[in-house]
């Protein structure tokens, strides 16, 4: 539909423009009943209906991501249609679908605008702070993005300390649960596991491997950066940029002939190979899938970088500390250590493995 630059549509002209197959499946999704019966006209009047109900809308808004939601609430708080530069799909497309939104785009923009009665009862919600709850969810949600990338798993009870010692505002168990279930319902990348918030990764075998990062967690230590730091964690493709990591990506770029982008992509699959504790082997697939060659006498020289780069990688076994961190701690030799000059096409199943841990690589890194 064409968009007015006066006034708003209503919610029954955005659905009047919209398919009776979609305003079946709308009112499918909305659980009304006898809606296959129903003509396009009763379909606009009880998915209008439904679409006005604040509880459906807060849901809905709850699980936004900020840009998304920072654009329905302009588009909501405007008494017309707005402009904005064009977006991303992902940024609307759900809202759009839902008929909360409607865009329309231009050459060089897009016209945005919320159904008048949806702004109504999205105003009504403001006046009981909707905004400032859910800025507060969202810094939950993004706290149990960021304790599982970095840490795995997590007791309820640490996550709970750790965002009470970095936020005057405190939160509890009681608090946490309904919140983040929002969340794990529509993909968050982690689930609740007993006592634990885990990655959801370990439901595909039914947990068992949390019970064994578990173990090796044991007693030792967590590492727990401040809160600007451990909320760059929230993105799962984030890692720390260390010196180690520097000198691979240089590697890459001069010794292997590399663009920089791709030097970068190369490096960021090898640091997230050492952060899951993947072999060396394993790492030699990551350069043979990019086509990235290594002659004889730089084999070594990656092997050696590699070995610096898994000491300086927090690991999920570790509770987020790096090989190097806990050896400091302990007094102890790093685990992974150079032995000798390494060649690729010599290092065999019953070779002493060449990060040094004196296991055969059948039973290390050639795992």
């Amino acid at each position: 539909m064409a968009l007015n630059e006066i006034r708003k549509p209503t919610i029954e002209e955005v659905l009047a423009n919209t398919s009776v197959a979609k305003l079946k499946e709308l009112a499918k999704d909305y659980y009304v009943k006898g809606y296959s019966k129903l003509n396009k006209a009763a379909l606009v009047e009880v998915v209008s209906s439904a679409l006005q109900k604040p509880k459906r809308l807060t849901e809905l808004l709850y699980v936004l991501d900020t840009p998304t939601f920072m654009l329905f609430k302009r588009a909501a708080e405007s008494q017309q249609p707005i402009k904005v530069k064009k977006l991303q799909p992902e940024q609307y497309k759900l809202l759009v679908d839902l008929c909360y939104l409607v865009c329309e785009e231009s050459q060089a923009d897009m016209v945005v605008t919320v159904p008048s009665q949806i702004s109504d009862v999205f105003l009504q919600l403001e006046r009981g702070d909707f905004s400032k709850r859910k800025a507060r969810y969202d810094l939950l949600n993004s706290y149990a993005m960021a304790t599982v990338h970095l840490y795995g798993v997590i007791s309820q009870d640490d996550f709970v300390d750790i965002f009470n010692r970095q936020n005057s505002q405190k939160t509890s168990i009681e608090e946490l649960f309904p919140v983040l279930i929002r969340h794990i319902a529509v993909g968050a990348p982690y689930c609740f596991w007993e006592e634990y918030i885990v990655c959801d990764e370990f439901e595909e075998n039914d947990f068992q491997d949390v019970k064994d990062l578990l173990r090796q967690c044991d007693t030792k230590p967590r590492y727990v950066p401040e809160k600007k730091e451990l909320l760059r964690y929230a993105d799962w493709d984030y890692y720390e940029q260390t010196p180690q990591m520097d000198k691979l990506k240089q590697f890459l770029a001069e010794q292997c002939r590399q663009p920089r982008f791709k030097a970068e992509e190369v490096a960021a699959e090898i640091q997230y190979a050492c952060a899951v504790e993947a072999g060396v082997g394993q790492i030699f697939e990551i350069l043979e899938d990019y086509h990235v060659d290594l002659d004889d006498k730089s084999v070594s020289s990656f092997v050696e970088i590699i070995t610096a780069v898994q000491n300086n990688t927090r690991l999920w076994a570790n509770k987020g500390h790096t090989p190097n961190e806990l050896a400091t701690l302990y007094n102890r030799r790093p685990p992974f250590a150079m032995s000798g000059v390494i060649k690729k096409q010599k290092i065999g199943r019953n070779d002493p493995c060449p990060c040094g841990s004196g296991k055969k690589y059948k039973k290390c890194c050639g795992r």
